[in-house]
């Protein structure tokens, strides 16, 4: 990662952080904007493999971050930045001022550990986690991840659920923040009546994939547009699994959660740096 690129990065976050007005601890040697742009580096370049990221910070960027901490300290960090997360990414993702055609809504498993390894997985307890996905049948175990984005790529918003809820919980969650008078396009897994009309009187129109014996159903040609740009969502989820990493390691649920916002982050960061947005 170039110079130029890290330091755009730092001051994009760092002018988040300010509009949140996060108190800085007194005896801090480091701000919240070096540890968050610290972890972006991390996932981009790295595959959220943090060891790695610090001690090539130390080793090469000393006059970016004269301060780096160790593991242990970063990561709990990170941790305390745990509930402006879905804030930041709103706001990131709202930064480019350009007007959306429509946007996508779809979820993506992440998984914690293999199926044989799930009674010896520490971070997560339970068979609310274990979840299964239709595509690939194939069973999971870990988080769902539930993800608005816009025409352009970049994620809106994002909430994780246990890997047995239904794709319609992330759904119901969603706040759809400045996506008034928009189409919301997504699979058959968001197909219910009531959720659709319920989001017309909002100004919404979701519109999932609809089969032939559908009362709803649109025609040949408009449901092939809906799977054509459905791909979109296809090629965002490819890119994050790579930031999230294969398994995201974590010692605590916390550190999870984190862990997949910041890879979030860094992908709407890399987005927005492909398409000259920032």
């Amino acid at each position: 990662m170039t110079e130029d690129r890290i330091i755009t990065y730092f001051v994009i976050i760092d002018d988040l952080l300010k509009e949140l007005r996060l108190r800085e601890e007194p005896q801090t040697v480091i701000s919240n904007s070096e540890v968050l742009t610290m972890a972006v580096i991390a996932h981009i370049d790295f595959c959220a493999n943090y060891s790695k990221a610090l001690d090539w910070l130390k080793s090469f960027c000393s006059h970016l971050f004269p301060k780096v901490p160790d593991k242990s300290t970063f990561s709990r960090r990170l941790e305390k930045l745990l509930p402006y997360m879905q804030t930041i990414i709103l706001k990131l993702a709202s930064l480019p001022q350009v007007d959306e055609r429509y946007y996508l809504i779809d979820s993506m498993p992440v998984k914690v550990c293999e199926n044989a390894r799930i009674w010896t997985c520490k971070t997560l307890k339970g068979e609310l986690y274990r979840g299964y996905t239709p595509g690939k049948r194939e069973y999971f175990y870990g988080l769902k991840l539930n993800a608005l984005m816009d025409s352009k790529g970049l994620i809106r918003e994002v909430h994780l659920l246990e890997g047995s809820r239904h794709d319609i919980d992330g759904l119901a969650n969603m706040s759809f923040y400045s996506v008034e008078s928009k189409e919301i396009i997504c699979d058959k897994a968001y197909k219910n009546y009531l959720m659709e009309d319920i989001l017309k009187e909002e100004g919404i129109v979701l519109n999932p994939l609809r089969s032939t014996k559908e009362s709803r159903y649109e025609g040949g040609w408009i449901e092939y547009a809906k799977r054509l740009y459905r791909r979109l969502a296809e090629s965002v989820f490819s890119v994050l699994k790579r930031f999230i990493g294969m398994r995201p390691y974590s010692v605590s649920l916390n550190g999870l959660l984190v862990k997949i916002y910041t890879a979030v982050v860094s992908y709407n960061l890399y987005r927005m740096w492909k398409m000259n947005l920032i």
